[in-house]
């Protein structure tokens, strides 16, 4: 009985404080995700004129390339906003970023610096063959016979 009661006397404070953090955490406001779509239709632009699709193309491209950047060289960054990135760049190249589960969500690993060199070089092969669909208000690679 006594060493039960040393034990819990031992754990139940680090499982509190955990328990209090995860509440707190829970309950804190979430930012936008950085890169979202609907900021890129033309009515957050800077300037009074509506994006054109190709200038959205390339600020959702951007964007999310950023953010991947600022996880590559331990800037600060949201797990959130890699999340979307890593999504936006599997659903539209294919290509999977280097990231590692966590307790946090997913982070950067260890090749997530290549992973930049790929999806650059996948940029310029692909650049011409990128679309904005309006219907999803997303980027999409058009086939080869849509391209001409």
């Amino acid at each position: 009985m006594v060493r039960r009661t040393k034990i819990l006397s031992i754990l139940l404070p680090p499982l509190v404080a955990l328990a209090l953090l995860t509440v707190a955490g829970c309950r804190a406001p979430r930012r936008p995700y950085l890169c979202d779509p609907s900021g890129l239709d033309g009515s957050k632009a800077s300037s009074s004129r509506p994006l054109r699709d190709d200038e959205r193309l390339l600020a959702a491209w951007r964007c999310n390339l950023r953010v991947v950047e600022h996880a590559a060289a331990g800037k600060r960054f949201s797990i959130r906003e890699l999340d979307g990135a890593r999504d936006f760049f599997l659903g539209l190249t294919g290509l999977e970023l280097s990231t590692m589960p966590s307790h946090l969500g997913r982070l950067p690993a260890r090749g997530i610096r290549a992973d930049l060199k790929q999806l650059n070089s996948w940029f310029k092969r692909h650049r011409e063959r990128l679309v904005w669909d309006d219907a999803s208000g997303e980027i999409r690679l058009a086939s080869p016979s849509e391209a001409d």
